[in-house]
Parts: C-alpha cells; structure tokens; sequence
C-alpha cells in the first residue's frame, strides 16, 4: 500500500448489493467510507492493525518549504535511558540543529497562500559525511518522530497541543549525530554535533490533517473518545542494511508530543514551520554490542543504508556517502 514511503492514493467502495456497508471507518474522523477516496495508511512489519484516512485528512502531505528552527528533545525515550544507564528526566531536554541540516527527498513546495520563507536544506536521498568526521568514525543515527508545528503559538496547553486545536503534521526523521563533537571534542554541546549537512533527513511526506490524539490515542474528530485499548500503539521502526537496529511503540516516550510542545512553547513563540524532533528508542550504534555482550558501536559508513518506519505515517529511507572535500555552494 506504500510506493517509495507515498500513501497510495484507492478508490475505496463499501457497498453491497443489499446496501452499504459501514464497518471501514476514516481513522481520524470515524465516518464510513461508501465511495470515497481515501489513502491507506499500513503499519510496520512490526504491527497488524492498518489506518484508512479520507482524502481531506491526509493532503496535504507536503512538508513545510520553511522551517525557520529545529528543536530536538534529548533522552526522552526509556529504554534508550536505560541503554545509557541514565535516570529519567524529571523535565523534558532539549537542544537545537540548524534548519541548513534539512534534507528533503523532493523539492518543498511553497505554500503560496502565506508569505512562508525560503527552504533553507538541502534535496536528496544521501546523508553525506564531511571528511573530518571520518577519520574516526562517529556518525551515529537515531530514528525519530517528527512534528512540524503549522502555525505560530506561545504558551501552548497540553489539551491544545493534543485535540488538534494546534495544527501539527507527523513525519519520519533520522536525527544524524557525530557523537565525538556532541561528547569530549565539542564540550557536551549537541547543537554542532547535529547540524553538518544532511544531517536531518524527514519525509518524504508528513501525516496531517490528524491530531495527536487521533493519530496516538484514537480519539475522533466529532468530539467521542475512542477506546486506547482497542488500537496498537503507533510503532517506530528503524533499520540498518535492512536489519532492524531500533523498534519501540512512541508510547515509550517520557513526554509525549503535547508535553514537549507544551514545555517549549512556556514564554517562547514557536513559529510556523517549526519541526520538533521527539527522541530516539534504545538501539542507537554507539551503544551497539557484539555477540558477546561486549561494546560494539556501529557508526554510519558510506555505502550504508538506514530507513526510519512509523506506523500510520509510512518509511524515510536515506543512503550513507562521503561529502565533497571542499565547499562550492550547495552540492
């Protein structure tokens, strides 16, 4: 049901002979489908339960041509706490990349009815490693929920933040880091660590159209809670040449998207287009361990090849090559 990490746009028809039928209902908005378009939404490997939404809450996907900053939320997953042998924050972490790190697969599409900015990464499929972070290797990936926040706010609540008042859009991210610069060469500040070229791919489309509580909780649009128990909660999926390196459910997370929007936006104007970049599980590669359960980190290399699958939204997948020795303008 997925073409290249793309919803497959169906023709969706749920009658019969004796009368329509009314057990395929939109995931955001509960309503039959009868003869509609709809895009359907499958899960990982990892999950069985699939997400049909009507056309209107799935475009549009395209993500937004200006991002003007990126937040990323630190050690916010528990088993990648327990994998670093840290306690759980008692507040949510954060730190910050530089918009210039975006990677898109295809050319964003700016939204001509807001006077939005320019795009500020770069196109392509390649996460490139700049010569100096090769020596010695350190290029770490880390699969992550993205969330764009669609339009300017401040002091948002957790219920605005969660029933959709705040528009959001949902897409996978890798959240690439050299771990030497983020640790002893860079003196323990990730923002350089995190912000080389390329180094954070989202996409290639984004979720929207559905809040947090729909897309998570299975909360509905006409105002009636859906029952949490009777839907699988969302799974991340990341992989490494095809071996699954990651893979946890984002109900894992210490502070779930309203909390860390929530958190961010205390005094703080978030502008529209901003992207928030959720955590990553347990299986990051400088935490990898051979056979013999001794350390093992396994950093990205050229040639490699690492994807990113979160349920309802679809799969990020990116190639791993060596960036130019020098500079002359975008590559």
């Amino acid at each position: 049901s997925f073409v290249n990490g793309r919803p497959l746009l169906c023709i969706s028809c749920c009658s019969t002979k004796k009368g329509p039928r009314s057990h395929h209902r939109c995931s955001a908005c509960a309503q039959p489908f009868f003869f509609s378009l709809v895009f359907i939404f499958p899960t990982s490997s990892s999950s069985s339960h699939t997400q049909l939404f009507h056309m209107k809450h799935s475009f549009s996907s395209r993500l937004p041509a200006f991002v003007p900053a990126i937040y990323v939320a630190g050690l916010n997953f528990k088993s990648h706490a327990r994998e670093v042998g840290l306690e759980l924050p008692k507040a949510p972490i954060f730190a910050m990349k530089s918009p210039a790190s975006l990677l898109y697969q295809v050319a964003p599409v700016p939204d001509t009815t807001t006077k939005e900015g320019p795009f500020l990464g770069q196109v392509g499929s390649e996460i490139r490693l700049p010569t100096h972070l090769r020596a010695t290797p350190e290029v770490d990936y880390e699969g992550e929920l993205g969330v764009f926040i669609l339009e300017d706010c401040r002091d948002v609540t957790v219920s605005e933040a969660a029933d959709g008042r705040l528009p959001l859009a949902f897409a996978c991210a890798i959240d690439v880091t050299a771990r030497r610069q983020q640790g002893r060469i860079g003196g323990n500040q990730w923002c350089v660590a995190k912000s080389f070229d390329t180094f954070c791919p989202v996409g290639p489309s984004a979720l929207r159209g559905v809040s947090w509580n729909q897309f998570v909780l299975g909360g509905r649009l006409d105002g009636r809670d859906g029952d949490p128990q009777t839907r699988t909660p969302p799974v991340l999926v990341t992989k490494l040449n095809h071996a699954v390196v990651q893979e946890s459910p984002l109900s894992d997370m210490i502070f779930d998207v309203p909390a860390l929007i929530h958190s961010l936006s205390r005094g703080a104007t978030l502008k529209a287009g901003s992207l928030l970049l959720c955590g990553t599980p347990a299986g990051v590669g400088y935490c990898r361990k051979g056979p013999d359960g001794q350390p093992s980190p396994r950093y990205l290399t050229a040639g490699d090849v690492v994807s990113v699958t979160i349920d309802g939204i679809g799969t990020l997948g990116c190639s791993v090559a060596n960036a130019s020795e020098h500079w002359s303008g975008a590559e």
